[in-house]
C-alpha cells in the first residue's frame, strides 16, 4: 500500500474534495490517503502555501519524504515566487489547477507576473514584459502536470449539474454578462496589489456589452446575486460572455456550459484543464477578440446560427459531465503516483474498471434544494465517462470490409445503391422492407479472441432514416456490448451491456464530410472464436424494432473490427492514385501515423502540420512536386523533422525568434541526424531576404513554404513574407498555419492586435496581376491526438496539381487573379 499524506489550507478544502471523494477506489490501487500525518509516509502532497508557512515555522525544510506541491494560484505558468520550490531535490511532481499547453511559455516574457497578461492592452512602460529571474529547465517543467477536476467539484457544482437546462425558445436573454470589474486594487498578504491590466481587460468587455443595443443583454459588474439568482440567470441566456481572470478561465466557464448556454471568451487554447481538457476543443466556446472589440460580430454570429451553436452548447455540458468518472479519475492518479515513484503501473485500466459498479464508479451529486428551487435530473447524472484511447491495431475485417457481400448478410433490408465515403470506402443504401422487426446487416467473424479489448467500427450517413444500432456479441446476440449512434446530430445516444463479461469501454462519433460520420464503440469481451456484428436502421423515433415501410433507410460501409480500444479511421487509396507522385505520400503517411497512433501518449513522437492527415494529405502532394522547403517559425520542430524525415534528398530550411525553441528544436535535429535540416535564430523577414541573398538560385526551384512565425511577441510578419515570397519566387506552394477557413469554426485561426489570419488580411500583399490557386479544408475529421484542428490555406503559384487524386472532396479549391496594386483584393 502506498501511504499519501496530504497538507493543505482548510479553507481551501474544495481544492481537494475531488481527491477524497476517490479514496474507496484509490485504495483498491493500493493507494491510501491521510490527512495531514504526522508520521512518515511514502509521499506527501503539500499545498505551495503550507509548504512556505512550514518552512517559516521550523526554520528549515519541512518535510524529507518525496513531495509533490500542489499551487493555489490560478495562473497557468508556474508562478514567479513558487519557481524555488519545484528546484527542491526531493519534489518529485507539481500540480497545478491549470497547466500551459505550451511549457516553454513557463520561461517566455510575464507581465506583470502573468503570461496571459501579455495578450491583453497594456501599457509596456508601466508594465514591461520581463522574463523570469528563475529559469524552469526541461526537468523542472517535466515535473508539471494538471490533475485537478475542477469541473467535477462537488460543493461547487452539484447544483449545476443537478438542473435541467432551459431549451431554446425558453431563453428569454440574449447575451449575459455577471461578474467583477474593478480590480485596481485587490487585498492581497503583502499590501494592495494592482490588477490594472485584468481592470482595463474586463472594462473593455463591460463597453463592448454596452453596444449591444440590437440584442436583449444582461450585464451586471460588481454586483453580488444570490447563487439561485444567478444560476437562473446563466440558465435564461443564450450566450454567456466571460473575460479572462487571474488565469485564462474564470468559474463562469464552466457554470456557463453547465447551463447551456453559448460561451464566449478570448482565445484560451494555451490553458489545459483535467477531464476534460476544455479548451482544447475550440468547438466548445465561441472565440473572440481579448478586447472584446469583434464581440458584436461574435454574438451575431450566433444568433443568427444558434440551432448550430446550441448543439455545440449541447456537446459541451456533455463533456463536462464526464467529470463524474470516478473510476478514470482514480486510475489516472494512480498512474501519476507511481511515476512519481518511480514504479512501473501493475494494473490494467479496463482490468479495473470492469468490475466497478456504475453506483461506485461514478459520482452521483445529492444537493439540498434551495426555496424556488427543483430537485437536480437524474436525466443528467446518466452521461457516458470519457475514456482515454490506447493503442490500434490490424483490421480483423480483411476479405470482409464490402457489406454487400459474405459474410454480411441484410436481414430484413435491401441494397439498392453504393457510393464511395469521403474516405475511400465503399458504402450501401440499407433499406428497411415492411416486416414488423428489425432492419438490419449482420456478419459472424471467425477469431481467436482472447478476452482483450475490441473496437468496432464504420462509416454512416442519414438518409430517412437518421438512427443506426450497433451490437457486438457471440452468436445470438444474448450477450453483447451495443451503442445506438443519432446521425442527424452526431452524438451516442445510449450505450451499454448484456452478461456479466461485457464491457462498454469507449464509444464515439466523428464527423468527416458531406453528412458522413465516422461510428465506433470499445468493449472488454470474453474469450470466444467468433463474435457477431449487427448494425440495425432504428426507426420513425430511433427504436430497434419497428414496421418498416418498404422505403425508408441509411447508408453503412467501411467496417473495421481491431483489437484495441482505439478506433483507427481506414483511408482507402482511389484506384487512380496506383501510380505517380501520389503513392509515396500514402505509403509514407501511413507509417507516419500508424507510429503516431501506437506510441502516443507514452511515445512523444509528435507528427508535423499538427497531426492532421488530410493536411499532410496535401502538404506531402506538393512536396512530391517540389525540392525545397522553407519554414518559419520552428517552435519545437515538429514539421522540420517531420519534413526532413520523409524527403531526405530535400534541403529544409527553418527559423525561429525564441532562444528556448531554438535550442530545443537543435537538439532534435541533432538526434535525428536530419543532416538535410537547417536551422537560425533569426526572425521571419531577415530571415527569407537573407536565404535568398546568400543563394540566389533558390528563386528558381519549386519550394513548398510552411509559414507559421506569427506570434504575440512582435508585429505579425506574415504579409511581408507573402509578399516577398510571391514577388521572388515564380514557382511556390505557401502554406500558412493558423488561418481562417470561412464556414467552418472547428478550425482555430490567430488573431492579434495588429492582425488577424483572414484572406481579407493577406490577399492585398499577393503579387498583382498573377493567377493563383486557393486550397483550404473542405473536411472536419480530426486526427490529431495532441492538437485541436486549426485552420489553414494553401497559395500555388505557378504549375502545381493542387489536391491528391481521388480526395478532390476533401478540399476546397478556388483560382483567382491577383489584381493590380491598389484595386480591392479578389474574393473567394
Amino acid at each position: 500500500m502506498i501511504r499519501i499524506g496530504l497538507n493543505y489550507d482548510r479553507r481551501y478544502h474544495q481544492w481537494f474534495e475531488p481527491l477524497y471523494d476517490l479514496s474507496d477506489l484509490l485504495k483498491d490501487l493500493g493507494i491510501e490517503l491521510l490527512d495531514e500525518p504526522s508520521g512518515p509516509v511514502d509521499l506527501r502532497i503539500v499545498h505551495s502555501s503550507i509548504y512556505s508557512q512550514e518552512k517559516l515555522k521550523r526554520g528549515g525544510e519541512p518535510y524529507l519524504e518525496p513531495l509533490v506541491i500542489w499551487e493555489r494560484v490560478d495562473q497557468e505558468t508556474v508562478s514567479l515566487r513558487n519557481r524555488p520550490l519545484l528546484k527542491l531535490p526531493n519534489v518529485v511532481g507539481w500540480l497545478k489547477d491549470h497547466d500551459i499547453r505550451d511549457k516553454a511559455l513557463n520561461n517566455a516574457p510575464h507581465v506583470y507576473g502573468y503570461w496571459h497578461y501579455g495578450l491583453l492592452r497594456h501599457d509596456p512602460q508601466k508594465y514591461p514584459a520581463t522574463i523570469p529571474d528563475v529559469f524552469l529547465t526541461p526537468d523542472d517543467l517535466s515535473k508539471i502536470t494538471c490533475l485537478n477536476n475542477l469541473a467535477g467539484y462537488r460543493t461547487r457544482f452539484a447544483k449545476w449539474r443537478g438542473m435541467d437546462p432551459l431549451g431554446q425558445k425558453d431563453r428569454s436573454i440574449d447575451v449575459c454578462f455577471v461578474g467583477t470589474v474593478a480590480y485596481q486594487e485587490m487585498f492581497g498578504s503583502n499590501g494592495v496589489i494592482h490588477h490594472e491590466i485584468l481592470h482595463d481587460h474586463r472594462s473593455a468587455c463591460s463597453r463592448a456589452m454596452g453596444k449591444l443595443v440590437r440584442h436583449k443583454t444582461l450585464l451586471a459588474t460588481n454586483r453580488a446575486f444570490s447563487e439561485p439568482q444567478y444560476r437562473d440567470l446563466l440558465r435564461r441566456s443564450k450566450i454567456v460572455v466571460s473575460p479572462y481572470g487571474y488565469s485564462m478561465s474564470s468559474w463562469k466557464d464552466w457554470e456557463a456550459i453547465y447551463s447551456g448556454a453559448v460561451l464566449v471568451k478570448p482565445d484560451s487554447y494555451q490553458q489545459v484543464n483535467y477531464l476534460p481538457d476544455l479548451f482544447e476543443d475550440a468547438s466548445r466556446y465561441v472565440i473572440c477578440d481579448p478586447n472584446f472589440e469583434d464581440l458584436e460580430q461574435r454574438v451575431d454570429d450566433v444568433l443568427s446560427n444558434y440551432d448550430r451553436f446550441w448543439e455545440r452548447a449541447v456537446a459541451a455540458r456533455e463533456a463536462l459531465l464526464t467529470s463524474r468518472d470516478k473510476g478514470r479519475r482514480a486510475y489516472d492518479l494512480y498512474e501519476q503516483v507511481v511515476r512519481w515513484m518511480n514504479r512501473a503501473p501493475t494494473v490494467d485500466f479496463a482490468a479495473f474498471v470492469k468490475d466497478i459498479p456504475p453506483g461506485r464508479r461514478m459520482l452521483v451529486d445529492l444537493p439540498v434544494a434551495e426555496p424556488g428551487e427543483s430537485q437536480p435530473s437524474q436525466k443528467a447524472l446518466a452521461q457516458e465517462p470519457l475514456i482515454e484511447v490506447g493503442a490500434p491495431g490490424p483490421n480483423l475485417l480483411i476479405g470482409a470490409v464490402d457489406m454487400a457481400k459474405v459474410p454480411w448478410s441484410p436481414v430484413r433490408t435491401d441494397i439498392r445503391e453504393s457510393v464511395q465515403t469521403p474516405t475511400g470506402q465503399t458504402a450501401y443504401k440499407f433499406t428497411e422492407d415492411e416486416s414488423p422487426s428489425t432492419h438490419d446487416v449482420r456478419a459472424v467473424i471467425a477469431h481467436p479472441f482472447d478476452g482483450k479489448a475490441i473496437t468496432i467500427g464504420f462509416v454512416a450517413k442519414a438518409a430517412e432514416r437518421s438512427t443506426v444500432h450497433l451490437w457486438l456479441g457471440h452468436r445470438s446476440l444474448l450477450k453483447r456490448a451495443d451503442a445506438c449512434f443519432d446521425l442527424k446530430h452526431g452524438r451516442v445516444q445510449a450505450a451499454g451491456a448484456t452478461g456479466p463479461e461485457w464491457h462498454p469501454v469507449r464509444h464515439g462519433i466523428s464527423r468527416l464530410a458531406d453528412g458522413w460520420w465516422w461510428c465506433w464503440m470499445s468493449a472488454q469481451v470474453p474469450k470466444a472464436s467468433e463474435l457477431e456484428i449487427f448494425l440495425a436502421i432504428g426507426g420513425p423515433s430511433g427504436q430497434i424494432s419497428y414496421r418498416g415501410d418498404g422505403k425508408s433507410g441509411l447508408w453503412l460501409g467501411g467496417p473495421r473490427l481491431e483489437v484495441g480500444n482505439i478506433a483507427t479511421l481506414g483511408i482507402v487509396q482511389n484506384s487512380s492514385q496506383s501510380g505517380g507522385v501520389d503513392a509515396d505520400p500514402v505509403a509514407k503517411l501511413g507509417r507516419e501515423f500508424a507510429d503516431y497512433y501506437e506510441g502516443y501518449p507514452r511515445y512523444r513522437r509528435r507528427l508535423g502540420f499538427h497531426a492532421d492527415f488530410y493536411l499532410s494529405r496535401v502538404m506531402f502532394h506538393a512536396l512530391d512536386q517540389g525540392d525545397t522547403f522553407i519554414e518559419t517559425g520552428t517552435s519545437s520542430g515538429d514539421t522540420i523533422v517531420y519534413v526532413a524525415r520523409n524527403y531526405p534528398e530535400y534541403s529544409c530550411y527553418s527559423c525561429e525568434a525564441s532562444e528556448v525553441n531554438f535550442a530545443a528544436s537543435e537538439r532534435r535535429v541533432a538526434t535525428g541526424r536530419h543532416s538535410n535540416a537547417h536551422l537560425r535564430l533569426q526572425k521571419s523577414p531577415d530571415f527569407l531576404y537573407d536565404l535568398v541573398k546568400q543563394s540566389p538560385a533558390l528563386t528558381f526551384k519549386r519550394v513548398v513554404f510552411w509559414l507559421d512565425a506569427h506570434g504575440h511577441d512582435f508585429p505579425c510578419p506574415l504579409a511581408d513574407e507573402v509578399a516577398f515570397i510571391t514577388e521572388r519566387f515564380p514557382e511556390a506552394a505557401i502554406a500558412i498555419d493558423d488561418f481562417e477557413v470561412p464556414g467552418k469554426p472547428r478550425f482555430g485561426f490567430d488573431r492579434y492586435k495588429d492582425a488577424s489570419l483572414t484572406w481579407d488580411y493577406i490577399a492585398p500583399a499577393l503579387a498583382a496581376e498573377t493567377r493563383y490557386q486557393i486550397i483550404q479544408p473542405n473536411y472536419e475529421l480530426h486526427t490529431s491526438l495532441h492538437h485541436p484542428p486549426r485552420g489553414w490555406i494553401l497559395i500555388a503559384k505557378g504549375d502545381w496539381s493542387p489536391v491528391p487524386a481521388g480526395l478532390e472532396s476533401m478540399y476546397k479549391v478556388t483560382t483567382i487573379e491577383a489584381r493590380a496594386k491598389g484595386s480591392p483584393p479578389a474574393k473567394l
